[in-house]
C-alpha cells in the first residue's frame, strides 16, 4: 500500500502546471490572432467614421433642393443657412449653392489616422440637360474605407 501512495504522490507532483513551451505556444497564438484582428478593427472604425461623416452632409441635400426650388438669388456658403452645423464631432462642413443649381456639400473628416483630413463631397449638377439635379458622391478616402455611395 505504501508503494502505491509513493507512486501516486510522485505523479501528482510531476504534473503541477503548464510547461514553458505550452505557455509560449499560447502567447504566440494570441499574438497571431491580435495581428490579424487589430487592422480589421481599425478599418471597421474608419468605415464607421466615414459613413457618419457622409450622413452628416446627406441631410443637407433635401434642404438644398428646397432652397433651389424656392429660387436662390445669391450663392449660399454657410452650412447654417441649410440648418446643419459647420463643425461636428465627425467633420468640418463647407457648402456652396449657386442660383444655377450646381451645389456642393463637403465634409472634411475628423477621427482616426485613416480618415483624418480626408474629404467626402456631394456634388449636384447644374439644372440643364439629362443629368440635371443629379447628386454625385466623391471622396479622397481609400477604396476599402470609402462608403458604398461614393464608389
Amino acid at each position: 500500500m505504501r508503494k502505491i501512495e509513493k507512486v501516486t504522490s510522485k505523479l501528482k507532483s510531476a504534473q503541477s502546471g503548464f510547461t514553458l513551451i505550452e505557455l509560449m505556444i499560447v502567447v504566440a497564438i494570441i499574438g497571431i490572432l491580435a495581428s490579424v484582428a487589430l487592422p480589421a478593427y481599425q478599418n471597421y472604425v474608419a468605415q464607421a467614421q466615414a459613413v457618419t461623416g457622409l450622413a452628416e452632409i446627406t441631410a443637407g441635400k433635401v434642404i438644398v433642393e428646397a432652397k433651389l426650388a424656392e429660387g436662390v438669388e445669391t450663392a449660399l456658403t454657410e452650412p447654417e443657412a441649410l440648418g446643419i452645423q459647420s463643425t461636428t464631432s465627425r467633420c468640418a462642413i463647407t457648402v456652396f449653392i449657386s442660383s444655377a443649381g450646381d451645389s456642393k456639400l463637403e465634409c472634411t473628416l475628423k477621427g482616426s489616422t485613416n480618415v483624418e483630413g480626408r474629404i467626402i463631397t456631394l456634388t449636384r449638377s447644374q439644372d440643364a440637360g439629362d443629368t440635371s439635379g443629379a447628386w454625385l458622391c466623391s471622396s479622397t478616402l481609400h477604396a476599402k474605407i470609402k462608403p458604398k455611395e461614393c464608389s
